[in-house]
């Protein structure tokens, strides 16, 4: 199953069709944005109401690198995350 996943993930990857309408509520789910982000990558994120903190500047610049790079972000502050709940 995992590499049917990721053969599916790869095929989106590279092709212009995006994934078919009843997989992309669950896809964005997982991935933690929205379909729109799913269907529109380059559109710049809706603003929310308030102030944005100094994390959230930081992940919306990590979003605009590339998916490798993304990758290796998220593995930083996975470990860096599991390290904090481990020290309390």
């Amino acid at each position: 199953m995992v590499e049917d996943t990721k053969s599916n993930i790869a095929f989106w990857e590279k092709s212009e069709k995006p994934p078919r309408s009843d997989v992309l509520p669950k896809l964005a789910e997982v991935l933690g944005v929205s379909v729109d982000q799913l269907l529109r990558p380059h559109a710049k994120p809706r603003q929310q109401a308030g102030p944005v903190g100094r994390l959230q500047r930081v992940f919306y610049l990590a979003a605009e690198l590339p998916r490798s790079q993304q990758d290796k972000v998220v593995d930083v502050l996975e470990s860096l995350i599991r390290g904090m709940h481990g020290a309390s």
